[in-house]
């Protein structure tokens, strides 16, 4: 017998072997999908409700370093705050010079967020105003940010009177 003669088994895989292979690959990513979808819902509610937290904080640190009033508002447009507490489109800070919590052309844009179609954002008012002092001028603030889709609980920023934010839960309706 020739001791360097090739064997003949194979360490390949059969049709058989491939397709259980593949069907349970399908069962395992049609149980997976439902909750990849939810921890999706769930990175871009958390991602918006930080980016608006960042834009309150530095619009409160720009108004303490420039001595004015710094406004925070929804704009679709990024050119004029939109009237109304359901803030679609962006939210946008700038430096409010003539005091009217409307951007005039005079007036630069400090930060723009995006804000995303998948969420939606609720305000308790329309707009937030940061004195020269870094206090907010008004009632408390509570930005709602919820999943569009059926979920119950939410994300929201509180800013109080003192101008300071804080994160909290929320619930959607």
């Amino acid at each position: 017998m020739n001791r360097f003669a090739l064997r003949s088994t194979s360490a390949g895989f059969n049709l058989l072997e491939c397709l259980i292979g593949m069907a349970a690959i399908g069962i395992l990513s049609a149980l997976a999908l439902p909750s990849f979808a939810t921890l999706i819902q769930k990175q871009v509610t958390t991602g918006t409700r930080d980016n608006l937290f960042a834009i309150i904080q530095h619009a409160r640190s720009e108004s303490l370093a420039r001595q004015k009033h710094v406004v925070i508002c929804a704009s679709e447009s990024r050119s004029r705050c939109q009237p109304g507490r359901s803030w679609r489109g962006h939210a946008i800070s700038f430096v409010d010079a003539n005091k009217n919590r409307q951007l005039d052309s005079n007036e630069k844009i400090l930060t723009t967020v995006a804000l995303p179609s998948e969420v939606r954002v609720e305000a308790s008012r329309p707009v937030l105003v940061y004195r020269s002092d870094g206090s907010a001028r008004g009632s408390n603030l509570s930005i709602s940010v919820c999943q569009a889709l059926n979920s119950r609980h939410g994300m929201s920023v509180v800013v109080a009177n003192s101008g300071r934010a804080r994160m909290d839960r929320a619930e959607c309706r």
